[in-house]
């Protein structure tokens, strides 16, 4: 059994190893006609295989730079675009994409929080700068806002906020408002009132049992659930003795 690691490294990993296993076994054939024909049966399953790509010119001759990139540039065959040249491509392991690493004192804040207080310093109106910091100090409430109460996060957020400024400020710390942080999330649904009337309401009764009754006792009138219904003279419910023996049904 052949393992990756044994193998051939793949030279276009978007195709596959059995487009590579195909292209290998075209290398084989000493027949160019047959070659070709071949070749031409690779490229449309290299383009099933990328169904993204529309069926242009310039696709199709991207296509076959690609068989021939594949093929390491050996393959010898009669194809609708030229040959391309072999490109060397050579990777530079030194060259690193710059990252911006910065380390914020209060990670919890991040560093947009550290910019605000940076653009607040260099303010010279108070009031301007009150506004900015009272905004910033909101936010920095809503970021870390828990199970804590308003009073313990206000504290805390004021006290974070004096390590970082120090003295700079153009206005007293101690006069920044906070907001009312609001729940997130539906609204709360108000608790149920059982001193309500309409709380405990009668619940309607299981099918229609408030029907008008008929006499059940003999005679003219007859017997019977419904009047004029069931027992009516001469019918089958006019027998006394079976008309007062009947059970009546109970009204709800």
């Amino acid at each position: 059994m052949d393992y990756n690691k044994s193998t051939e490294i793949i030279r276009l990993r978007e195709f596959g190893r059995n487009i590579q296993q195909m292209v290998d076994y075209l290398l084989t054939l000493d027949d160019r006609e047959k070659r070709s024909g071949m070749a031409q049966e690779v490229v449309r399953i290299m383009a099933c295989l990328t169904p993204s790509q529309k069926e242009t010119p310039e696709n199709s001759e991207k296509l076959w730079d690609q068989l021939y990139q594949i093929s390491d540039y050996q393959l010898d065959i009669d194809s609708p675009f030229p040959k391309p040249d072999k490109k060397e491509v050579k990777p530079n392991p030194t060259e690193r994409m710059p990252y911006i690493r910065q380390h914020p004192k209060y990670r919890q804040y991040g560093v947009n929080v550290e910019s605000m207080i940076k653009a607040g310093l260099e303010m010279t109106d108070p009031e301007e700068q009150k506004a900015l910091f009272s905004l910033t100090a909101n936010i920095m409430k809503h970021m870390i806002k828990g199970g804590d109460k308003d009073a313990y996060v206000e504290v805390t957020v004021k006290n974070h906020l004096r390590e970082m400024v120090g003295n700079k400020l153009l206005f007293e710390l101690e006069s920044i408002e906070f907001s009312k942080v609001q729940p997130v999330g539906p609204k709360a649904v108000n608790p149920v009132n059982k001193n309500n009337k309409n709380f405990f309401q009668k619940k309607k009764p299981f099918g229609n049992f408030n029907r008008t009754q008929g006499n059940t006792g003999g005679g003219g009138n007859g017997g019977g659930y419904r009047k004029g219904g069931f027992g009516k003279p001469g019918g089958p419910g006019s027998n006394n003795n079976n008309n007062n023996n009947r059970p009546k049904r109970p009204r709800v």
